[in-house]
């Protein structure tokens, strides 16, 4: 994402109908399936080292940690979460992480992560069955002390962002009426400029995209480059942090955020060896 593009108006207004970061389009069926979901389920399927050196040991998080940070994020990034045994009948959000460990003490990691509900069969709508409606695969490396922390909320970003895309509500569907309606085309520069003023200054905007560009000015003003630039490749790193501080508030103090990108080896290596 590159600066020159925050700058346009279709990107802006874009913005506001759609909250995903590469994410995919709204109208992309796995997606639509989101729509109206009004609370789910979680179940932990799996979470197992499927391979490992002789006298090594796993050090995967067990099934009820991961579901402890998973519920803590969905429930903190605005998912309504009831418990399985209230309703059985409730679109399920299933999360399987397998590890293989490697010889370096590192882990190959695969964190799965499905929405099951119950659809209707394209053939005879009366027969209805559980199946997967949304996939989300994080792949992955990751080692040191705690090499799975923070995990669980990279995996589960991805189906957030496409719950929020089309289920957040628009604060704005259209701004042009009063700028363009005598204007036989778009071309007027000030009505331009007003137009996008006024998406700009809306406070659903701002509330919605303040952490968002907050770290990615992080990553333009301390790492001097997008965030999904190398090293990164992908934007799981940038959609980390905006949820680190969205959980927090808002406060970047609290979160972290400054201090996490000064003493990183990525930001030191700038000034020297």
């Amino acid at each position: 994402m590159n600066l020159r593009i925050l700058l346009s108006i279709p990107f802006v207004i874009a913005l506001i109908q759609h909250s995903a970061v590469s994410q995919g389009r709204v109208s992309d069926p796995s997606i639509e399936s989101l729509r109206g979901l009004k609370a789910i389920t979680l179940v932990v399927d799996r979470v197992q080292t499927v391979s490992l050196p002789v006298n090594a040991k796993p050090n995967t998080p067990t099934p009820e940690e991961v579901k402890a940070e998973a519920e803590f994020w969905l429930k903190k990034l605005g998912i309504n979460l009831v418990s399985s045994t209230e309703n059985q009948k409730l679109p399920s959000l299933h999360l399987t992480l397998l590890a293989e460990k490697d010889n370096n003490g590192g882990n190959h990691f695969n964190f799965a992560v499905r929405l099951v509900q119950e659809v209707s069969l394209l053939r005879d709508p009366s027969l209805k069955i559980q199946a997967p409606t949304w996939n989300g695969t994080l792949l992955g490396y990751t080692s040191g002390y705690k090499p799975f922390e923070g995990l669980v909320c990279q995996a589960i970003i991805p189906f957030i962002t496409a719950y929020n895309s089309v289920n957040a509500p628009e604060k704005i569907t259209y701004v042009g009426d009063d700028e363009f309606a005598s204007a036989g085309t778009a071309a007027d520069p000030g009505a331009r400029g007003r137009a996008l003023l006024r998406v700009t200054q809306n406070a659903a905007f701002v509330q919605r995209e303040m952490n968002r560009s907050f770290v990615q000015m992080e990553y333009f003003g301390y790492l001097r480059r997008n965030p999904n630039d190398a090293p990164d490749g992908n934007f799981a790193g940038y959609d980390f942090w905006v949820a680190k501080l969205t959980a927090a508030g808002g406060n970047f103090i609290t979160s972290d955020m400054v201090k996490s990108f000064i003493v990183s080896s990525e930001y030191r290596r700038r000034f020297g060896p």
